[in-house]
């Protein structure tokens, strides 16, 4: 009989090839369990392996971290810790009516004029920057400061009232979900959804599904809009609202008329907000095979009994950097259950087999408007006029701390756009995107 190979008898060249394929937190656990396997998971080539793996996430904005071969471990380990906390310049003080001191700035200059500028949006990979302005959607590719790609509405009395999207593998292309609302004669209004892929190569796009979503009575319907992997999620202002789900890939969707909450999308599963009876929310999780067999169905009966209970309004989630199937959900809750308004964060994690598990409160940021985009980090940018136009937040941190630190982020009142994980502020000018990144 052979004499059994242990993980330790392996060379160290393959043991440190294992753990560049391993996430960060499996990294930092096999770390702890002796000096030799310390020494070789805190390896430079490791952690530059680890970065490369949060790049390909879409974690990892390019611009961030340039040049990652410059870096040593140690930096990187200053990266990772910063985009799980903010970074430093957004926890520090600073004094009192100064601008949180940016470390790089990027503009962009389109020929046309920002004149009706409604939303701005930085894609992860920092390489493109979203704009939506005088009824088009444009896609700016920041390295070569150029408009790329243009997207018209096909239809006369079109208004474009929002989008999402996301970049796939590769890199090669976006799938971008358009929200429009047609108005036709008579006074009758329709919203739909146009998901078409850009082929960033031609600079052109084709359709992937056209769909009609349901009427609302607002000219301003759309009250989320995301897109992930094959599914998409619209929902539309009404009492209650109606949520819509798309498969764009297999052309099916479906609406859901009576919850009065909210659907975010997972990796492999969505997330459902409802109300209970008792006047309590819960959160609930479906996996996607679960929703591919019940696409006509009562959304109730799809979900399972796993869920947290506390009275909040809205639910925000982000993709743990360490770990994949792991996501920090921050809801944002009301003084009906906190004497102020502000977010809240806990720890959900999906095993591949196994049942949904939440941990936490764990951190607290208070916020007087429910935030619509704000970073892992927490720290949510409100809008302030008055004495003051522009963008404040208050720093996070643990509950029961006492009143947070109020930092000035930007002096503009136009859209905004802060990234999930890479530190970055994108706003507009009249004539000109700026791109903030923070250190």
């Amino acid at each position: 009989m052979s004499p059994e190979l242990l993980f330790l008898d392996l060379a160290p060249e393959v043991i440190s090839s294992i753990l560049a394929c391993c996430d960060i937190s499996s990294v930092i656990a096999i770390a702890q369990t002796c000096q030799y396997l310390h020494c070789l998971a805190f390896h430079k080539s490791v952690w530059q392996s680890l970065l490369e793996n949060l790049r390909g996430r879409s974690i990892i904005d390019l611009n961030y971290i340039p040049d990652v071969e410059s870096l040593s471990t140690e930096d990187i380990i200053g990266v990772v810790r910063r985009l799980l906390t903010g970074p430093d310049a957004w926890n520090n003080p600073h004094p009192s009516h100064e601008l949180v001191p940016a470390t790089r700035e990027i503009t962009l200059h389109p020929e046309s004029a920002l004149t009706d500028p409604q939303s701005v949006k930085l894609l992860p990979s920092g390489r493109y920057v979203l704009l939506l302005n005088l009824n088009q959607l444009w896609c700016w590719n920041v390295a070569e400061n150029r408009l790329i790609w243009t997207y018209s509405a096909a239809e006369e009395h079109t208004r474009l009232l929002a989008f999402a999207a996301e970049e796939p593998g590769g890199g090669g292309s976006l799938v971008i979900m358009i929200c429009a609302r047609t108005f036709l004669p008579a006074g009758v209004s329709e919203n739909y959804v146009d998901i078409v892929r850009v082929n960033l190569e031609t600079e052109t796009h084709y359709s992937l599904l056209i769909a009609r979503c349901p009427d609302s009575l607002t000219d301003y319907p759309f009250q989320q809009f995301d897109i992930r992997g094959d599914f998409a999620v619209i929902s539309i202002y009404n009492a209650p609202p109606r949520h819509m789900v798309i498969n764009w890939q297999k052309h099916s969707h479906f609406v859901i008329k009576d919850i009065d909450g909210q659907i975010v999308l997972l990796q492999r599963h969505i997330m459902v907000k409802t109300s209970s009876l008792d006047g309590e929310d819960e959160i609930h999780i479906v996996s996607n095979d679960a929703l591919h067999s019940f696409l006509d169905s009562d959304c109730r009966t799809l979900v399972n009994t796993d869920f947290i209970k506390q009275s909040f309004s809205s639910v925000h989630v982000f993709d743990s950097p360490l770990q994949e199937g792991n996501y920090r959900v921050w809801i944002y809750t009301t003084p009906r259950t906190l004497d102020r308004s502000g977010l809240i964060s806990y720890h959900l994690s999906i095993p591949v087999d196994g049942q949904p598990t939440w941990r936490g409160p764990t951190l607290w940021s208070e916020a007087e408007h429910v935030p619509r985009r704000f970073p892992y980090s927490g720290h949510a940018p409100v809008r302030m006029t008055g004495w003051f136009n522009g963008y404040t937040f208050l720093v996070p941190g643990p509950r029961g701390e006492g009143t947070r630190t109020r930092l000035i982020l930007l002096r503009n009142l136009g859209p905004i756009d802060v990234g999930a994980y890479s530190a970055s502020v994108t706003y507009i000018t009249p004539s000109s995107i700026v791109i903030r990144y923070y250190e």
